[in-house]
């Protein structure tokens, strides 16, 4: 392994040793629009151990910040780096991965009471508050998928909303309502949904929405919860489904009878799911089920309100400040309901300590020369490892070595899987191993760093990228591009269809207020094939969602027109130039990076496609897959964090 530090041109070099900020660092041509972006599939997903891995963003590069735009206005559009984003998605949620939109490469992909009363039975005829036309509307056959309101003034569609309506060092209180749900009358019984939410998956058990949050804590340990009110009403005659097996894409299995009939569910409207560290900052992660069924389906009842008081661990008399670099402050706010409540602190670090790290296998180190010295006149600390080496565990020490200086917030890997490997974690393969670092050998689930792939086996290879995150960042072409997004569905199910719902969910949820033009390219839909795709990437788009089927090099058959499947061909054959978009590949496989040139590598290996992409390593779960696309849309034009710094867990 060798430490290489690249002297900067035209700028007097710096001394031997990790990159200190030169005076060229506020000069370059900044991206006004960076923020911190926290993109990780809802952390509510976390709930099982087995799932696919989702795919590092391929190509480009990653974080960028202006240090000297913190208190600078949230301006719109977003520009997103270039990356390649490995996302490790389990069950629903992400059960050991983070997700970062960073360089490419590939990443796997990435929130409770005692509601029974005493007797364990139906709430009494008081708390049916909601009108009878609600109820017809539940029970009404006109659409395969209905709208139950909880809160007439809600429009169709809107999610459930969690505040925090208290935080102290010993307390937090939250309130959650549940404004409406989704209900589809199915063989098996009816499917509740909450709008990109996750539900239970207990097999055998009734199939019930939840609505999950993480948050800040000032200690490490195990939060308490308790329900302090809820609001309950039955508001139809609903028979709940059983919770099939884990269906992964592609895949449709039956629901079993009833596990326990005569034991109702869920045993607690909360539970807490995951504790750990993101970095300095405790934190946990709270499931909440606001409806309560009896164990054979018959739904008893949902809350529309409820208040849960989470009793902090220790109750210590006060929050000690975290150590939080800056640039994560934001992130701090955006991803934990109570951030805003944690007193943080700068780290006290040695200044020459790292603060982008870039690890390049020997035979492509040179060519991510441009990229340093682009991040190093941005102000950063950066330093460049050049190593042989093909040990996961090796890789992670150089990370975890300049972590633990404090001041680490960025990782590059360069290299294909030959060179740099993923690492299998709990039997799955993913990159957001690299990026957890608190926990000791057995690390939380929950990414410290923003990490990032650039995967390429040719320093040509990763030229490419290189120069198109620079050109992204830099340079960028004029226009009206950067406010387009493409929001791609498969044919599956028509316009009721899983895929198409969830591309309908973001456009009438995220973008209906956002000022950006949405082009619809579903499937099922007449005249829409390759070509139009094709097209309309062609004219310029800033950021393409894809939700359907996929393959290591392709969208499968998605359109009703031949050929139906959009493959690394179709990407080699566009012109866009440097109109490159940010591309969410939500789908199995395209982004198994261990073939030579998957989906979402080619997406950053040629000279046009897009600057990042993200994309599942194997087959992935439509529980997460679903929620976690939705999760991208509202982080980025909601929250308004358009960089990448790790993960987003909501």
């Amino acid at each position: 392994m060798t430490r290489t530090f690249l002297p900067l041109p035209s700028v007097k070099s710096p001394p031997p040793g990790p990159w200190a900020p030169g005076t060229m660092k506020n000069l370059a041509p900044l991206n006004p629009f960076r923020r911190p972006i926290f993109l990780s599939p809802p952390k509510e997903l976390r709930e099982t151990s087995t799932a696919p891995l989702w795919g590092v963003p391929v190509g480009g590069s990653p974080f960028t910040h202006d240090p000297g735009a913190r208190n600078a206005p949230r301006a719109f559009p977003p520009r997103l780096f270039p990356c390649i984003l490995i996302y490790y998605l389990t069950r629903t949620k992400d059960p050991s991965s983070s997700f970062f939109l960073s360089p490419p490469g590939a990443q796997d992909l990435i929130f409770l009471n005692r509601f029974f009363d005493e007797r364990g039975a139906v709430m009494s005829s008081k708390r049916l508050l909601l009108p009878w036309a609600v109820l017809l509307l539940a029970l009404s056959p006109l659409s395969a998928q209905q709208w139950v309101a909880l809160d007439p003034a809600s429009p169709p569609g809107t999610s459930p909303a969690v505040r925090v309506l208290s935080c102290t060092a010993s307390a937090t209180t939250l309130e959650i309502k549940i404004p409406g749900f989704w209900a589809e009358k199915t063989p098996s019984g009816w499917k509740l949904r909450f709008p990109g939410r996750l539900r239970t998956t207990d097999e055998g058990r009734p199939e019930l929405p939840v609505v999950g949050t993480t948050l800040a804590l000032p200690t490490q340990g195990t939060p308490g919860l308790a329900l302090k009110s809820a609001s309950y009403t039955l508001p139809g005659r609903f028979q709940v489904r059983m919770a099939p097996k884990l269906e992964p894409e592609g895949q449709t299995f039956t629901p079993g009878p009833p596990a326990a009939p005569g034991v109702p569910y869920p045993p607690a409207p909360f539970k807490v799911t995951a504790t750990g560290l993101w970095r300095t900052v405790p934190v946990a992660t709270i499931q909440v089920l606001p409806f309560k069924a009896k164990g054979d389906g018959t739904l008893l009842g949902v809350a529309s309100r409820m208040v849960v008081e989470v009793t902090h661990p220790g109750s210590p008399a006060a929050w000690p400040p975290a150590p939080l670099p800056r640039e994560f402050e934001p992130l701090l706010r955006s991803a934990f309901p109570n951030g805003r409540y944690v007193p943080t602190v700068p780290p006290q670090t040695d200044a020459s300590s790292t603060e982008y790290l870039v690890i390049a296998n020997s035979a492509l180190a040179s060519a991510v020369s441009p990229l340093l010295y682009w991040r190093h006149k941005e102000g950063y600390v950066t330093e460049l490892i050049s190593t042989t080496s093909h040990n996961p565990a090796t890789i992670k020490s150089y990370i975890q070595s300049r972590f633990s200086s404090g001041k680490l917030k960025f990782v590059v890997l360069v290299g294909d899987y030959a060179q740099i490997p993923w690492y299998m974690w709990n039997g799955n393969r993913s990159d957001s191993w690299y990026a957890c670092l608190t926990g000791g050998s057995n690390p939380d689930l929950y990414p410290d760093v923003g990490l990032g792939r650039l995967s390429g086996t040719t320093t040509s290879q990763i030229s490419v990228q290189v120069n198109k995150i620079l050109n992204y960042e830099k340079n960028p072409p004029s226009g009206s591009w950067f406010t387009k997004t493409i929001l791609t569905a498969h044919k599956e199910g028509g316009a009721s269809g899983r895929f198409t719902t969830c591309a309908e969910t973001i456009a009438n949820g995220p973008l209906k207020t956002s000022g950006w033009t949405t082009i619809k390219q579903y499937g099922y839909r007449s005249g829409v094939n390759n070509t139009t795709l094709s097209n309309y990437i062609n004219s310029g788009a800033g950021l393409v969602l894809y939700r359907g089927h996929g393959g290591t090099t392709y969208w499968s058959s998605w359109c009703n027109a031949s050929p139906s499947s959009f493959t690394t061909s179709n990407i080699a054959a566009l012109h866009n130039g440097k109109m490159t978009p940010v591309v969410f590949s939500i789908c199995c496989t395209t982004g198994n990076f261990s073939y030579s040139t998957c989906f979402t590598e080619q997406w950053l290996r040629v000279s046009q496609g897009a600057v990042a992409c993200i994309g599942a390593t194997s087959v992935s779960y439509t529980s997460g897959n679903t929620p976690m696309a939705i999760e991208f849309y509202r982080a980025i034009f909601q929250d308004k964090t358009t960089n990448i710094y790790g993960f987003y867990y909501k």
